[in-house]
């Protein structure tokens, strides 16, 4: 056989080869996307969830907003929630696991205010669009109370400057003879039991009882309630060495001589200067300008002086 013939038989074998090769590559490769396209299912993003409702609630002291959420794919590995409040932009509030269906925000939430939420699913294949947006208004102010016991409480007499009644069940007020003969009263609360997440004072009512001093039930005194400018102690405070009222308001209530009928002085100026940081809390005076008598009783007896202080939070 000649050589061009020759020649002419390989480049057809290679050809067949370089053919061969070429479309066994093809199979091959088509039978391994086959493989893995029906062994690996392509995931895709899920579908977007729905926020149901946003209802405000409480916990004291706290507030928050439930969020509840209709969850509508099975393939998300989170949610992402967002929320603003008006005038505001979205903000993420937190990640959730798949399949919730509830969340409770109380992240700062403030009183009375309108809080936006929306909602997303994510996988490794991205997001799902966002949800509609849906709003709620948390909760306004509420009402509470605290009731007090004294932390001390004592009576002076300018009869008897230097005596110490720190330890007596009944503290006396008393007015005669133009004010040569005096009694007055002093009582003292913490007012630091006030709950530190309190928002405003509504009222704060200072209650004691009466003592039958045999003047008769029909007998009554006027006592006034003045808030103290300075410091005292009970086991030594004498009219000596007396705190003095801090002038201006005084609130004003009539002692009858009857045993252990309540009486009620409006003080919430008083506690709500303290409140408001303007005065500092050395406590009350209880002292009259009427010629007459009154008789109380002390944090040492079973009827014991209350501070009522109703706040909102």
């Amino acid at each position: 056989m000649d050589l061009e013939r020759r020649i002419g038989r390989i480049k057809n074998v290679g050809k067949s080869l370089l053919l061969g090769t070429f479309l066994l590559g093809v199979t091959y490769f088509g039978g391994c996307e086959k493989k893995v396209v029906n062994s690996h299912p392509e995931e895709t993003p899920p579908d977007a969830p729905e926020i149901s409702s946003v209802i405000p609630t409480t916990n004291k002291p706290n507030r928050g907003m439930i969020i509840q959420i209709k969850d509508n794919s099975n393939n998300e590995k989170l949610f992402s929630l967002q929320r603003k409040t008006p005038g505001g932009t979205f903000e993420l509030v937190d990640l959730l696991p798949p399949n919730a269906e509830k969340y409770v925000d109380w992240k700062n939430i403030e009183t009375n205010t309108i809080y936006t939420y929306r909602i997303r699913a994510n996988n490794e294949e991205g997001n799902s669009s966002w949800s509609e947006e849906k709003s709620g208004t948390s909760t306004g102010p509420v009402t509470d109370q605290i009731s007090l016991y004294p932390t001390a409480d004592s009576y002076v007499r300018n009869g008897t400057p230097n005596a110490n009644e720190g330890k007596e069940k009944y503290i006396i007020i008393s007015y005669f003879n133009g004010g040569e003969q005096k009694q007055e009263a002093y009582i003292k609360f913490d007012y630091t039991q006030i709950p530190p997440y309190a928002i405003s004072i509504k009222s704060a009512s200072l209650r004691l009882f009466s003592v039958d001093h045999g003047a008769g039930s029909q007998y009554s005194q006027d006592v006034y309630a003045e808030d103290l400018a300075d410091g005292w102690y009970e086991s030594s405070v004498t009219w000596n060495n007396r705190p003095y009222g801090r002038g201006g308001i005084i609130e004003h209530a009539y002692v009858y001589s009857i045993e252990d009928k309540p009486v009620t002085w409006d003080i919430t100026y008083f506690v709500n200067q303290f409140f408001e940081g303007t005065t500092l809390n050395h406590g009350i005076k209880l002292a009259s300008k009427k010629d007459g008598m009154a008789i109380l009783k002390s944090r040492e007896s079973n009827s014991k002086p209350t501070l009522t202080i109703n706040y909102t939070w």
